[in-house]
């Protein structure tokens, strides 16, 4: 993953969503659903410097390490042969909206957010993320895939 200044860290934060949303998610509906995992989760570090995309399942006692790893590494593989969809786009672009505006709404939460843009470079990098995030098209998503 690209630190929160790259270019396609709005781009990795669409894909993390198609991945691990819940009941939306490709991880979510191939894992979960199906009853070969219990939770599922995807998220971006936000931070000055390049980190990870971290994935994470949580299976039930007895359930297959081996089927759950396999399918987590076939959705996440399969990214190219299956891109990210308008829909998938439009619902994360949707949610970091909506996230923007709860953030904004909450002191709290709008200093966390504050200092965690300032602690990646710049207090404006909050803004700016929504601006990118607002304007990204498809075909960006899918690039950086």
């Amino acid at each position: 993953m690209p630190g929160l200044t790259g270019s396609d860290f709005a781009a990795l934060e669409v894909i993390a969503n198609a991945l691990g949303n819940t009941p939306s998610g490709r991880l979510h509906q191939r894992l979960v659903e199906p009853g070969k995992a219990t939770q599922v989760a995807a998220w971006t570090l936000r931070s000055a410097e390049p980190g990870l995309l971290s994935l994470f399942v949580v299976l039930n006692r007895g359930d297959s390490l081996e089927q759950a790893e396999s399918l987590l590494l076939g959705t996440v593989e399969g990214l190219a042969a299956e891109p990210v969809s308008a829909a998938e786009l439009e619902r994360a672009q949707l949610q970091a909206a909506r996230d923007f505006e709860q953030t904004m709404g909450d002191s709290q939460r709008l200093c966390l957010a504050l200092s965690e843009s300032i602690a990646a470079g710049d207090w404006r990098l909050l803004f700016m993320q929504r601006d990118r995030m607002a304007a990204l098209m498809l075909a960006e998503v899918n690039a950086a895939a």
